[in-house]
């Protein structure tokens, strides 16, 4: 047998199920969300990520209440994701005006012509930075809750 080849494999097949992502239910993600916050009131959190005794506790309080092992890899990518999701939903909560918050759908509310509004500037911003007008279309139909819209280019 070719140790070479036994060694190759185990890493490829190791490295492919390290690279799957990972999917975080509402309950897990709930107790990460307290157990980052016991780590930030004990001093792990020093600037904008865990120390590595934060990181530890983390994966370790985690499995505990979970009975699930983490990376820091994981780790580290659900707080990044948690850190975007934020700054997103408090831009939109303190600069955005027009907008509410839904605490049973847990959505933020809208009016139609503002999702209206930022579907178009998001869509021209789309079109101006890549070489869609070459294409030649004078229009393009976006799905969008259900409906068809329609915007000039």
């Amino acid at each position: 047998m070719d140790l070479n080849h036994e060694n190759a494999t185990n890493k490829l097949s190791t490295t492919k199920a390290s690279a799957r992502k990972t999917v975080w239910d509402s309950s897990t993600h709930m107790i990460f969300v307290e157990l980052c916050l016991e780590e930030v009131k004990i001093g792990n959190r020093p600037a904008s990520h865990f120390n590595k005794v934060g990181w530890t506790n983390l994966a370790n309080n985690l499995k505990t209440r979970t009975g699930k092992d983490y990376t820091k890899l994981q780790l580290k990518n659900h707080w990044d994701s948690m850190k975007r999701d934020w700054k997103l939903y408090d831009h939109l909560m303190r600069i955005e005006s027009g907008l509410g918050w839904d605490p049973v759908k847990k959505t933020i509310n809208a009016t139609s012509e503002w999702w209206d509004e930022k579907i178009q500037v998001m869509f021209d911003q789309v079109v101006s930075s890549q070489s869609h007008r070459s294409l030649g279309t004078n229009f393009c139909s976006l799905q969008f809750k259900g409906g068809s819209r329609t915007y000039k280019i």
